[in-house]
């Protein structure tokens, strides 16, 4: 059996510093995370209340595209993020069983601890069954490897997408 003393101290620093390194290194790798938008659509009543939620870092990079200061500390520079997010998310404006638009509405953003949400409604003349033309490219211009997640809640169940 070895015993710890018994090996040379050159050998127990080398063997010391290489375990901080790799623990280092590994805390560095769980630290990372990838950029990416997860959308909720809920039915509730007559219409759609949709939640955007991204990283506060991604939407900092949001703001500085649409021209903003790079900070989110207030309501003018969350601004640019809804604004960003309402060119960008699209629900179907009619279906063919409507006879009147569709309008999707932005109602604001906020930000809270790490993360920035934005809220839309969406009021189709009535539920429909196939949101297949839902698009969604959120961050896409800005970081080409970002994620995107859609989970449609209705009455009838729960639908889940990712772009």
């Amino acid at each position: 059996m070895l015993k710890l003393t018994s090996l040379p101290r050159a050998l127990l620093g080398r063997v010391a510093v290489r375990s901080l390194l790799l623990l280092t290194i590994s805390m560095a790798v769980v630290a990372h995370r990838g950029s990416g938008v997860w959308t909720d659509m809920v039915w509730v009543d007559d219409h759609f209340d949709i939640t955007h939620r991204l990283h506060a870092a991604d939407g900092l990079t949001i703001n500085r595209f649409m021209g903003g200061t790079g900070r989110l500390d207030n309501l003018k520079e969350l601004a640019f993020v809804a604004l960003y997010v309402d060119q960008r998310f699209m629900t179907p404006t009619r279906t063919a069983s409507q006879s009147r638009e569709s309008p999707l509405t932005t109602l604001g953003a906020e930000i809270d601890d790490d993360f920035v949400y934005v809220y839309q409604q969406w009021w189709p003349a009535d539920r429909p069954t196939d949101l297949s033309h839902i698009t969604n490219s959120l961050l896409g211009d800005i970081i080409p490897a970002s994620q995107r997640f859609l989970r449609i809640e209705t009455p009838e169940g729960v639908q889940e997408r990712h772009f």
